[in-house]
């Protein structure tokens, strides 16, 4: 699975909110999950989270931590489970020969394969 995700960093902290709240364009951007589901949910949206920024932090990474993302190399072993690995654990193919998209292309360019064989399919 690949590394853990740092919350503690803003951005981090942004996309995991975003990503266990789901957010909808036709719900004006408002969570999508009811609030028993929610990571946050002891807090009131927005306010407590403005005050007590360390608990949700706190709150988001648990969450994040407990829901990894699916990464090209988890998908390519979900697949093919008795495929060859390297060393380290790894393809011995590059995620860009199998994954031949334009977006994957592009991120992997001077990248070690390693880099690209961890990166999460849901950001492409």
């Amino acid at each position: 699975m690949a590394n853990r995700i740092d919350c503690s960093i803003t951005e981090n902290y942004l996309k995991e909110k975003a990503r266990a709240l789901r957010p909808s364009a036709d719900a004006g951007l408002a969570c999508t999950i009811n609030c028993a589901d929610c990571p946050i949910n002891t807090m009131h949206c927005g306010t407590d989270e403005l005050l007590n920024p360390a608990d949700a932090i706190s709150r988001i990474q648990a969450w994040s931590d407990a829901h990894p993302r699916k990464t090209y190399k988890d998908d390519f072993f979900a697949g093919l489970p008795n495929a060859r690995k390297d060393e380290e654990g790894y393809p011995f193919v590059e995620a860009c020969d199998i994954y031949d998209d334009d977006t994957m292309a592009d991120l992997c360019g001077g990248r070690p394969c390693h880099e690209c064989w961890d990166l999460p399919m849901e950001e492409l």
